[in-house]
């Protein structure tokens, strides 16, 4: 990024899922293989108009896996909505869908396999000096989501 800069703060847990009605009627992946037999639904970039590809981490290399795809959007509710509706496997952060999973209404499947996390960052514009209160909210939350902090 050549105009802005940006503090790492934390990353997110993310796991893949389904609906339970689409497990029901495709069953269950459980190997990276199984998944050329199944559907994915996933997130485009509003910018690039790319796909964000299924991806797992193998002895420690990030392995992108192809899938069909039947239906892409580009925000995070429908996203979740469509999820929710059937339209196939997705891998999201874990916060976003606790609540879903706790009431049935997705389920977890290759829980062996570790996705990468999902980064969260501050940016800022770099050519700005911060004013002191921006930098007092950016040390705040960075502080607040480092493990030491909690």
């Amino acid at each position: 990024m050549t105009d802005s800069s940006q503090w790492p703060v934390t990353s997110l847990e993310r796991i893949t899922c389904a609906a339970t009605s689409y497990l029901e009627k495709y069953g269950a992946p459980t190997s990276l293989d199984d998944l050329a037999n199944h559907r994915a639904v996933c997130l485009r970039s509003i910018t690039t108009g790319a796909l964000r590809p299924f991806e797992f981490v193998e002895a420690g290399q990030v392995t992108k896996v192809d899938m069909a795809v039947p239906l892409s959007v580009t925000g995070t509710e429908s996203f979740l909505e469509a999820v929710r509706l059937g339209f196939g496997l997705a891998q999201m952060p874990l916060f976003h869908i606790e609540r879903d999973l706790a009431e049935g209404r997705l389920q977890r499947v290759l829980a062996p396999y570790a996705l990468p996390p999902g980064p969260v960052s501050i940016l800022y514009p770099r050519a700005r000096q911060l004013s002191p209160r921006v930098r007092v909210f950016i040390d705040w939350v960075i502080q607040q989501f480092s493990p030491v902090g909690r």
